[in-house]
C-alpha cells in the first residue's frame, strides 16, 4: 500500500513539473504607431506594414544567453492601445504578422503571431490579442529589424475619426 502511494506521488510530481511553461526571458519589440481614419471602408481588409526594432541582441546580452543555445521563440502577448482619444470598437477581426524587412504589404507576409476573431464587444481603447499556435518563430524574430503587418481583416464599421494606435508585441524565449 505504501508503495502505491509513493508511486502515485512520484507520478504526480512528474506530471505537474513543466519546466517549459515559463520562458527564460522575453523579447519586447519597440512599440509602433499606426493611424486609422474614417476613410477606412468596413467592406475591405486594411493592413499596415511597419518597420520595428526587435532589440534581440541587447536582450540576449542582458540575459547572458547566446541565440544559438535556445530551443525556440514563441509569441507571448500583443496589445493595441489608442493614443489620446479613440475607440477600437470598429474592429471585428484582426491579426499581426512578423515579416522580414522588405516585405510587400499587398499580400500576407511572414508568419501570423497574434490574432483576435471576433474582437470582444466594448473594447474601448485597448485590444489584447491571442497568441497564434506557433512552435517556433525565431527565424523571423532574431533580426535587429523586422516588419510587423497589422491586418484589420474585418470591421464592424469605419472608425469615427482619425486617431493613432500604439502596437506592442512580446515574444518568449525558451
Amino acid at each position: 500500500m505504501k508503495k502505491s502511494y509513493l508511486l502515485v506521488l512520484v507520478a504526480l510530481s512528474f506530471l505537474s513539473c513543466d519546466k517549459e511553461s515559463n520562458p527564460l526571458f522575453r523579447i519586447v519589440f519597440n512599440p509602433v504607431t499606426i493611424s486609422v481614419s474614417p476613410t477606412m471602408s468596413a467592406f475591405e481588409e486594411h493592413s499596415f506594414l511597419v518597420s520595428v526594432k526587435t532589440n534581440f541582441k541587447n536582450t540576449f546580452d542582458a540575459n547572458g544567453i547566446s541565440p544559438d543555445s535556445i530551443k525556440y521563440i514563441r509569441p507571448i502577448s500583443a496589445r493595441l492601445t489608442t493614443i489620446f482619444e479613440g475607440d477600437l470598437d470598429f474592429v471585428r477581426a484582426m491579426s499581426i504578422r512578423v515579416c522580414p524587412i522588405g516585405s510587400s504589404n499587398v499580400n500576407n507576409c511572414g508568419m501570423e503571431a497574434f490574432w483576435r476573431d471576433p474582437v470582444p464587444d466594448n473594447v474601448n481603447s485597448r485590444i489584447d490579442l491571442v497568441n497564434s499556435n506557433i512552435n517556433d518563430i525565431q527565424d523571423f524574430v532574431l533580426h535587429e529589424d523586422v516588419e510587423l503587418q497589422i491586418v484589420f481583416e474585418r470591421l464592424w464599421r469605419n472608425p469615427d475619426r482619425i486617431f493613432d494606435i500604439q502596437v506592442g508585441v512580446e515574444f518568449g524565449v525558451w
